[in-house]
């Protein structure tokens, strides 16, 4: 398995170096002792730029290039010593999950069954899973046509939210990442809805406060969890959480997630959203079956969801530590257009709140010690924002921009 010492510290590879997920597993494994390498797709990627990664990789994109991702992969775990494997995206997942048999040979990868991965992949399952352990779900229509959609939204009324079966959608000789969007009318819905696969989830938008819940499922078993309430998302209408405060797990709900876990055959690390509504029952709204967002957070408040289940995969047990509650996160570029979107609206007390300074907070790319992930994110915008205005530019006259290859 390479030639790195046996008494060399374990290793760890990450996937998806581009996002705050990664960088925030990154810094939690290096804190706990591992040599943590991370590999990306393009740069500058956030997770390279952190003091915590020891190895820079790139490899080809998971989700438009599976198979060369693949390859990549399975040559550096050949070559190098690296003890786990943890995905980043749905993308990488599915990659790692396909591929199990030219990994698992090399690293751990811990993953359960392929039919228990793409069973945590699929948003309907989900519904079903939620509902057979006990929680509600959004009413949810399936659908195969706009006409169906239309349809779907009539009857439960806009807004509604438009879902792919799965995040990882074939349009044409790609594959691409689709996200869950608020869909406001019949023309949004028109023009999205040729995107989302074939089939695809239109649900009621549900009223409430989201929560998160992210710990690390073992056959025997929840190990920890750490329950998380949203305050602000970006967009502010349905979109990712901007600022959040870890609290009390209410009762019973541990229970229930457990059991949902179980009828989807899930093990390892995760994330279940929810919202609870104004009678105090929780809906399933969505499951991260992989390193998720706003993973700072569990770290900071005690939940090192990377180090347990990279512990228990290597050793076979782990004791969480205590849980420390009140502890709140930030992803910054969430709230600052969270911020800008209340001044634009002259919401100047909400946006006061945002602006409200905060003890007890932890970043999602900025730690004072380390503030090289927020530099490559800030880098990553702009190079953004410059393909955006080339493409506009190019549009107006008259073709089409080039598509921008990272380098």
């Amino acid at each position: 398995m390479g030639t790195t010492p046996l008494s060399a510290p374990p290793g760890a590879l990450l996937t998806n170096g581009e996002g705050r997920a990664t960088v925030a597993a990154c810094r939690c494994l290096s804190t706990a002792g591992y040599r943590v390498a991370v590999i990306a797709a393009a740069r500058p990627a956030a997770g390279h730029w952190t003091r915590s990664c020891k190895e820079r990789l790139r490899l080809a994109d998971p989700v438009r290039s599976p198979r060369a991702f693949v390859d990549g992969l399975e040559q550096l775990v050949r070559t190098k010593r690296y003890d786990v494997l943890l995905p980043g995206s749905d993308g990488a997942l599915l990659a790692i999950s396909c591929a199990r048999e030219r990994l698992e040979p090399y690293v751990q990868i811990g993953l359960p069954s392929q039919a228990a991965v793409e069973a945590s992949l699929d948003k309907l399952r989900l519904v079903q899973a939620a509902t057979a352990a006990g929680l509600t779900t959004p009413t949810t229509v399936v659908c195969e046509t706009a006409q169906d959609a239309s349809s779907a939204a009539r009857t439960l009324s806009f807004p509604v939210v438009l879902k792919p079966a799965r995040s990882i959608v074939d349009d044409g000789d790609m594959r691409v990442q689709v996200s869950t969007l608020v869909v406001f009318d019949e023309t949004q819905l028109a023009a999205l809805t040729p995107g989302y696969g074939r089939p695809f989830l239109v649900q009621s938008r549900e009223r409430g406060v989201v929560y998160s819940c992210a710990g690390v499922m073992v056959p025997a078993g929840l190990l920890t969890l750490l329950t998380s309430r949203y305050r602000r998302t970006w967009p502010p209408e349905g979109g990712e959480v901007a600022f959040s405060e870890a609290v009390q797990t209410p009762p019973g709900l541990r229970e229930a997630i457990e059991a949902l876990l179980t009828e989807l055959g899930w093990q390892g690390l995760f994330e279940l959203e929810m919202i609870r509504r104004a009678d105090g029952s929780f809906a399933a709204i969505d499951l991260n079956p992989r390193l998720y967002g706003s993973l700072a957070l569990a770290t900071a408040a005690g939940a090192a969801l990377p180090a347990i289940w990279c512990e228990w995969l290597l050793t076979g047990h782990a004791t969480p530590p205590p849980l420390a509650l009140g502890v709140m996160y930030r992803w910054e570029e969430g709230d600052l257009r969270h911020l800008l979107w209340q001044l634009r609206r002259r919401q100047l007390r909400q946006a006061m709140e945002v602006a409200v300074p905060h003890r007890g907070l932890v970043h999602a790319y900025f730690r004072a010690d380390d503030p090289g992930p927020l530099v490559a994110r800030a880098l990553h915008l702009v190079k953004v924002a410059r393909h955006k205005r080339a493409r506009t530019v190019s549009t107006r006259g008259g073709h089409t921009a080039p598509t921008l290859t990272p380098s």
